[in-house]
């Protein structure tokens, strides 16, 4: 009986882990989608002016045109750096998937080794009551009997 309390001890602790690296991939996989979202916001941004620079040739902005081409060039830092966001949440995510399928994969060893325990220790129980009627099955045949009248 120890030893099984031992065990559900580091099952519990191994079922724990495993949560836990699910919310921490759940969130990772937010983190990404929103990287993302905000990624193509900025390009769609970035599309959007950039045509209408080449759609009025620079007439009508209200500003000067090198002011302009500044803030797109801004722009175009804003997205490679938000490229390489999506790049370092994206590895984050692959890592979480990682630890999350080694939980699951050890959640499902302590199981397998859980079970094939209970297993050997019903065959064991079984074997000892075996041994135990074979004994005293034995113990009967052998014991002197009385005569009827």
């Amino acid at each position: 009986m120890e030893r099984e309390r031992r065990f559900d001890l580091l099952m519990q602790l191994a079922e724990e882990r495993d949560r836990d690296a699910a919310r921490a991939l759940g969130s990772r996989r937010r983190v990404l989608e929103d990287a993302r979202a905000k990624l193509e916001d900025l390009s769609r941004y970035r599309r959007d002016h950039g045509n209408a620079l080449a759609d009025t040739g620079g007439e009508g902005l209200g500003i000067q045109v090198q002011e302009y081409l500044c803030f797109l060039s801004r722009l175009n830092k804003a997205i490679l750096e938000q490229q390489r966001s999506v790049e370092q949440h994206s590895r984050a995510l692959d890592m979480a998937v990682e630890r999350w399928q080694t939980t699951q994969k050890e959640v499902a060893v302590l199981a397998k080794v859980r079970e094939r325990g209970r297993i050997a220790e019903r065959k064991e129980t079984e074997r000892r009551e075996q041994k135990l009627i074979d004994e005293m099955a034995g113990a009967r045949h052998l014991a002197p009997r009385e005569e009827s009248p």
